[in-house]
C-alpha cells in the first residue's frame, strides 16, 4: 500500500503514515515493535488525526507483541481509531494480525483482510451501516 504522489506522509518510529478523508492508512514497517518505538508512534499519529478515525493498516510483519507493547496500545487506540482494517498478506502476516482482534473489546471493529481493496471494501460497507446506508 502506498499514498498517491502528492499526499503528505509521516514517518514514525515504526510505520509511513497519511491522512485520505476520514481514513488514516499506515504502512507497517517490519521492525520489532517495543514500549518507546510504540509511545513515539501513537504521539505522531495522535498529532495526525486529534480524533477517533478509521485505520487502514497494512501490517507487512510477522511478530507478537508483548505486555509492556500491549498495554500501551490498549491505553492510546480507543481515542483514535473508530475501526481497523488490516491487511495480511502472507499466513504469518495473517496469524500474527489475529493479535488485533483483541481491540474488538475495547469497541473498535477490526477485520483481517487479504489485500488492500478487500479492506477498503470492508471499511465503506462499516461506514454506510453507521450512516444508515443499505445497500441491495
Amino acid at each position: 500500500m502506498n499514498p498517491k504522489p502528492h499526499i503528505i506522509t509521516f514517518k514514525t518510529p515504526i510505520a509511513t503514515c497519511w491522512l485520505e478523508a476520514n481514513m488514516l492508512c499506515i504502512s507497517s514497517n517490519n521492525v520489532t515493535r517495543n514500549k518507546e518505538n510504540i509511545k513515539e508512534h501513537y504521539q505522531i499519529v495522535k498529532g495526525i488525526v486529534h480524533r477517533k478515525v478509521c485505520w487502514l493498516l497494512d501490517y507487512a510483519t510477522c511478530q507478537w507483541f508483548d505486555k509492556e507493547v500491549t498495554a500501551v496500545i490498549d491505553k492510546e487506540l480507543p481515542d483514535i481509531c473508530s475501526c481497523i482494517a488490516v491487511i495480511a498478506k502472507s499466513k504469518c502476516e495473517q496469524l500474527s494480525a489475529t493479535f488485533f482482534r483483541q481491540f474488538e473489546d475495547l469497541g473498535i471493529p477490526v477485520e483481517v483482510c487479504e489485500s488492500e481493496r478487500e479492506a477498503r471494501v470492508w471499511l465503506k460497507r462499516l461506514d454506510n451501516k453507521r450512516k444508515g446506508i443499505t445497500r441491495k
